[in-house]
């Protein structure tokens, strides 16, 4: 199989992890991106979550010449975002086409009806994709609507979380667990700095890490605005559980993963971040909340990981019960990595596309 893999310059974990997860399972020559993406090529654009790839920059006329040859077999349109969006539509002139699959890799849970149609997308494979209870397929076409056209999107749009590059990660000593649990992250939601708050005043637990901020984070605008008005108003600056911290190096993330025996993974802008597959597989017991995205084949609570309730009412009796007990965790830990290396790569996660595309398509 030969993709056209219509890419936007801008990071993105989803399709750049899928993108090196194709060219792995496929052969690097059978996946073409267009716009030739630095960052996957490139040394100076190298990002810490994904490997580069030996690429060739196509131009257009060239990728033109493949397609009027029938060349390629499929055709992802690998973001919403504005460069692949052009790319593909530089292309619409060409006549015949391959099956054109959507890839929305953003943070919302929004479903992008518009831009499904308007392309005649044959799939839609979503990363933010929330759980719906109500009952089987009726519960999921009432999540788009009830007109014909949007019951057929539904039955083929296909949840598709992150994944992780195994090679990205650097090689963990072997030191002893001596952090109960640890969590580092931007305060990009309230979430994160709850958890922390609760982790560092709970008694008799080993916690280590907090959040920091960013400039981009309004959680971070509102903390400091309020820390201005009670310097303003007391002449002292407030004492709070969590105060500003600093960004972690990747080599001080990673020791601090390699200490720890569970790592929290907490929702950012959407539920799904790097984080909740770092953890397993660094080899720490992942500790998260609940899902409330479509995770297939997710970790199972109890066997391979840890899921709190939303509201983290039992946060800390889960780690209190399972730092009390290193062997339990670390085999708990254990199933999780192990877990994660028959699903979660970003070569198994290729797969499972590659997979819905041939029973589909």
């Amino acid at each position: 199989m030969r993709i056209l893999y219509l890419t936007d310059s801008s990071p993105d974990y989803l399709a750049d992890l899928l993108y090196v997860g194709l060219c792995r399972v496929l052969g690097a020559g059978q996946v073409v991106d267009y716009p030739y993406k630095a960052l996957y090529h490139d040394p100076l654009y190298r990002v810490h979550y994904a490997p580069q790839i030996p690429g060739c920059p196509y131009q257009e006329e060239e990728v033109l010449a493949l397609l009027r040859d029938k060349q390629f077999d499929l055709a992802i349109l690998s973001s919403p975002r504005p460069g692949a969006i052009r790319a593909w539509e530089s292309f619409s002139h060409c006549g015949v086409m391959p099956s054109l699959v959507l890839l929305d890799g953003e943070d919302d849970a929004t479903i992008r009806r518009e831009l499904f149609h308007r392309y005649h997308c044959a799939l839609y494979f979503k990363r933010e994709y929330r759980l719906h209870r109500d009952g089987g397929l009726c519960g999921l076409v009432r999540r788009f609507s009830r007109s014909r056209a949007d019951v057929a999107l539904a039955q083929r749009t296909h949840p598709l979380p992150l994944a992780v590059a195994l090679d990205t990660l650097p090689v963990i000593p072997i030191v002893p667990r001596d952090v109960d649990v640890s969590y580092a992250a931007r305060i990009s939601h309230p979430k994160r700095r709850q958890a922390v708050e609760i982790l560092r005043r709970a008694h008799g637990i080993g916690f280590q890490g907090g959040v920091y901020a960013e400039a981009e984070d309004r959680q971070s605008k509102i903390l400091s605005g309020l820390s201005r008005l009670l310097i303003k108003l007391t002449g002292d600056p407030p004492v709070t559980a969590v105060q500003r911290g600093t960004k972690l190096s990747q080599a001080e993330y990673y020791g601090l993963l390699g200490r720890s025996k569970m790592a929290l993974s907490i929702r950012g802008g959407g539920f799904d971040t790097l984080r909740y597959w770092e953890v397993v597989a660094s080899g720490a017991l992942l500790l998260s909340e609940q899902p409330d995205i479509e995770i297939p084949n997710n970790f199972v609570h109890g066997q391979q990981a840890l899921f709190f309730r939303p509201d983290l009412s039992d946060l800390v009796d889960l780690v209190r019960t399972y730092a009390s007990d290193a062997r339990a965790c670390a085999a708990m830990a254990s199933e999780g990595r192990k877990h994660l290396l028959q699903y979660h790569t970003c070569e198994r996660r290729a797969e499972q596309l590659l997979a819905v595309c041939k029973q589909t398509l």
